[in-house]
């Protein structure tokens, strides 16, 4: 846990909950120095708000468009070995298609997994996340990937966080009564992707875009999505 004494003792208190694939190392890395984190345990099983530890925190967050989000997640799992169910696909664009993919998750076919759920928290609709049981919003803010700088500057600006030309910082000998009005123009995101095409909607097919609008549809009403 962070200590609210020294370097942070100007800042609210505050709390980061991250989404997978939705901006999350990128954000992490970037406030871990003045925010604490909400894990994704707390987050689908809780009521963060209610915590006693988090009771009186300003919470934020940040989403994507599902239909990106998705894409990230197959690219991710093309490039990465950390869920170890997947092992038994042969992970290549030939065998391994985002149609094949989004089937499994949808449990469309199964025949790999002997009808053994393919869930990860990677591609759990984010409004399990941002909800708590009863439906209600368990965060203060929700900042969008596609808009993350402006965002994550109105975060800064809500915590209290002076924002230089060069970054974030909160000492008060820094401040001097004031805080400048720069703001973050750029946090270390590379302009490149290692996506297979450009443009997300060339991923789709009717067919696939009809069972991603089914597996995301409350994320999709809630974010009042368009494709």
């Amino acid at each position: 846990m962070l200590d609210w004494n020294d370097e942070n003792s100007s800042l609210k208190k505050n709390a980061y909950l991250p989404i997978p694939k939705a901006a999350s190392t990128t954000v992490g890395r970037y406030m871990k120095k003045y925010s604490h984190g909400v894990s994704n345990d707390m987050a689908l099983n809780g009521d963060v708000k209610n915590m006693p530890e988090f009771r009186d925190y300003f919470i934020y967050t940040f989403c994507r468009n599902p239909y990106k989000k998705i894409i990230s997640c197959y690219e991710y799992l093309l490039t990465h070995k950390e869920i170890p169910e997947w092992d038994k696909e042969n992970m290549n664009r030939e065998y391994f298609t985002f149609d094949r993919f989004v089937s499994i998750i949808t449990q469309e076919i199964n025949p790999t997994y002997q009808h053994k759920p393919c869930w990860s928290v990677y591609w759990e609709p984010q409004t399990s996340f941002i909800l708590n049981n009863a439906g209600k919003l368990q965060v203060d803010y929700i900042g969008r990937v596609e808009n993350l700088i402006e965002d994550i500057n109105y975060v800064c600006n809500e915590i209290g966080l002076n924002l230089t030309t060069t970054g974030p910082c909160c000492h008060k000998s820094q401040l001097d009564g004031q805080r400048p009005k720069w703001k973050i123009k750029s946090i270390g995101i590379s302009g490149k992707s290692s996506w297979l095409h450009s443009d997300y909607k060339d991923y789709y097919t009717s067919d696939i875009k009809k069972k991603i609008d089914k597996y995301y549809e409350k994320d999709i009403e809630f974010f009042k999505t368009t494709f």
